[in-house]
């Protein structure tokens, strides 16, 4: 397994029937970027569809989002990403799901990503998401036929307020358990689990 991560965008860029558009939430995909670069992994980006995924919140007074845009890889891939099924589950040592509206809509069925997150789980690495980016692991089912959120310990960074919604009863029946509440703005992942999503900030 080698040291690198795997970000997952959503494709999808209409919210609804609203008339606005949406798509990956930049924040969601810069910082954590930032923060496994800082690492020393290597970060590289799918998205449902393949291609330019749509891009929504960006801040322009946040340096994190600034740096990640200009960075010539990020930039590179986000004119051209691959679909989930032109990448090998082997080459990664965790999945991270992205949030962004327009993950509800591509995200929950989409088929070689959840296949990607098994597969990486399965071989003893981590799947992580923030936001709404856990609409990306409703699907993922393991090898033994269970869900993957049914069988995996979970730990939301979250307030207990916020991990009430953040995995609503309505996707799989149960929530998860929240860990001890983590600050808005300082999510990480508890390194006692392999499975991972905040409501919180980074």
């Amino acid at each position: 397994m080698t040291d690198r991560v795997l970000l997952v965008l959503t494709s999808h860029d209409r919210l609804g029937d609203t008339g606005r558009g949406t798509g990956f939430y930049l924040p969601e995909a810069a910082h954590p970027w930032r923060v496994f670069t800082a690492a020393g992994y290597q970060v590289d980006l799918v998205s449902v569809r393949g291609g330019q995924p749509p891009v929504d919140g960006f801040n322009v007074e946040d340096p994190v989002q600034r740096a990640f845009l200009a960075d010539p890889e990020m930039s590179r891939q986000l004119a051209a990403t691959r679909r989930p099924d032109q990448v090998e589950a082997a080459d990664y040592r965790a999945v991270f799901y992205a949030g962004g509206h327009g993950a509800m809509w591509d995200l929950p069925h989409d088929a070689a990503s959840a296949a990607l997150a098994r597969d990486v789980y399965e071989a003893g690495g981590v799947v992580a998401a923030v936001c709404h980016g856990p609409a990306g692991l409703v699907d993922v089912i393991l090898y033994i036929g269970q869900f993957l959120v049914d069988v995996a310990t979970s730990r939301p960074s979250a307030t207990m307020r916020n991990a009430r919604w953040a995995w609503p009863k309505s996707y799989r029946s149960g929530s998860p358990t929240a860990s001890r509440s983590g600050a808005r703005g300082t999510a990480r992942p508890p390194t006692s689990s392999r499975t991972w999503w905040s409501t919180g900030a980074w």
